[in-house]
C-alpha cells in the first residue's frame, strides 16, 4: 500500500527553540511504523487467504477419496467444510450435489447445483447434471428444461445428450430419444453406455436388430457390464432366439450374479424351451433375492402349469396375485377347470 506525504518544504521554518533529536525525528518514524503495520496486515491477510485456500483443497480431496470408497455420507461432510473454507468454489458445491445425488437426496442435490451454477454460470454442465437430478425425482419437464439451457451454454456436452435421451425415453417421446443418443453418439463415439441406451431405445420401439447391433458395439467396448448382456439377451429373447438368449443370459449373471430380474428371464427362455426344471431352478433363485418379484412367481406358476403341477402352481398364481401381477387372477380361474 503506497501512501503520499505532503511535499517537502524547499526551506525550513525558522525556529525560536531548537527540538530534541527524538522527538524531531517523531513524524516520520510514526509514519514508518503505520507502514511496517500495514504491511505486517497484508502479510497476515494473504497468509490467512492461504490457508483457507489449503484447508478447503484438503477437505475437498479428503472429501473425493470418501466418494470413491462410496462413503458418500463422510464425503458429503467434508464437502461442506471445504465450502466453509472456500464458499465460491463452483466445484465444490457441483461435487456435493452429485454426492447428493447419488445417495437419494435430489433436492439438495438441485439446491447445490443451483448454487454452483450461480458461482460458473458458462458451465453447462451443471445445468444437465441439475437436469438428472430433476430426472431422477420424477420431474421430467424440468429435467429437459435444464438440458435444454445447459446445452446452449455448451453444445457439446455428451453426456448431457444421453441424458436428454434416457428423459425422453421415460417419457416415451422415443424418436426424440433417439435423435439425443445419435448426437451423444456423434460427440463421443467411444462410450459404449450411448450404445447400450440407444439399443434400449430400439427395443422400445420393438426395432430388434438395430437394438442388438448396439448391444454388440457396447459390448466390444465394455465387455464386462452385466446390462449390455442382459439386454441382449432379452432381444433375442423376443425374437424366439432363445439358445443365444440364454447364452447373454448365463454371461450377465457370471458378471453380477444377484440380479433376480436375470433370473426371472433366463428362466423364461428355459420355459420357452421346455426346460421346466432349469426355469423353476431360477424361478425360486430370483425370489430368494426378491421376495416381491410378482413376475418371478407368476411365471413359476405358468412353469409348474406345464408340467401338470397345479397345487404348487395356484398356489404360486395365488401369491402373484397378492403381488398384483395383472395376470394372475385371470391365469388362476383358468386353473380352475384344469
Amino acid at each position: 500500500m503506497s501512501i503520499s506525504y505532503p511535499e517537502k518544504p524547499k526551506r525550513k521554518p525558522k525556529l525560536k527553540h531548537k527540538l530534541p533529536a527524538d522527538l524531531a525525528a517523531l513524524g516520520w518514524g510514526l509514519r514508518w511504523r503505520l507502514i511496517g503495520s500495514f504491511v505486517l496486515i497484508a502479510v497476515i491477510a494473504g497468509l490467512y487467504t492461504l490457508g483457507r485456500d489449503l484447508a478447503g483443497s484438503y477437505y475437498y480431496q479428503q472429501a473425493k477419496q470418501h466418494s470413491d470408497k462410496g462413503e458418500y455420507e463422510q464425503a458429503v461432510e467434508d464437502y461442506k467444510r471445504a465450502i466453509d473454507f472456500q464458499p465460491n468454489e463452483a466445484d465444490y458445491h457441483g461435487s456435493l450435489a452429485t454426492t447428493y445425488s447419488w445417495l437419494g437426496q435430489q433436492d439438495k442435490a438441485i439446491e447445490a447445483y443451483t448454487r454452483a451454477s450461480e458461482i460458473d454460470p458458462a458451465n453447462g454442465w451443471l445445468l444437465c447434471a441439475r437436469g438428472l437430478a430433476h430426472h431422477n425425482q420424477g420431474d421430467y419437464d424440468a429435467a429437459l428444461s435444464d438440458y435444454a439451457r445447459g446445452l446452449e451454454v455448451d453444445p457439446d456436452t455428451a453426456k448431457c445428450y444421453l441424458w436428454q435421451g434416457m428423459t425422453y425415453e421415460w417419457t416415451g417421446e422415443h424418436e426424440q430419444a433417439l435423435g439425443s443418443f445419435r448426437r451423444a453418439i456423434d460427440l463421443d463415439p467411444d462410450n459404449p453406455d450411448f450404445y447400450f441406451w440407444r439399443g434400449t431405445c430400439y427395443a422400445w420401439l420393438q426395432d430388434q436388430q438395430p437394438a442388438i447391433n448396439d448391444y454388440n458395439r457396447a459390448i466390444e467396448l465394455n465387455p464386462d457390464n452385466a446390462d449390455y448382456y442382459h439386454w441382449r439377451g432379452l432381444a433375442y429373447a423376443y425374437l424366439q432366439q432363445y439358445e443365444v438368449a440364454l447364452a447373454d443370459f448365463t454371461r450377465a449373471l457370471d458378471l453380477e450374479p444377484d440380479e433376480a430380474d436375470t433370473y426371472v428371464e433366463r428362466g423364461r427362455s428355459y420355459t420357452n424351451t421346455l426346460q421346466y426344471e432349469a426355469a423353476i431352478a431360477d424361478y425360486s433363485r430370483a425370489i430368494e433375492l426378491d421376495p416381491d418379484s410378482a413376475e418371478a412367481y407368476y411365471m413359476r406358476g405358468q412353469t409348474y402349469a406345464a408340467m401338470s403341477n397345479y397345487t404348487d402352481a395356484r398356489r404360486d398364481m395365488q401369491q402373484a396375485l397378492v403381488l398384483e401381477h395383472p395376470y394372475a387372477k385371470d391365469r388362476l380361474d383358468e386353473m380352475e377347470g384344469e
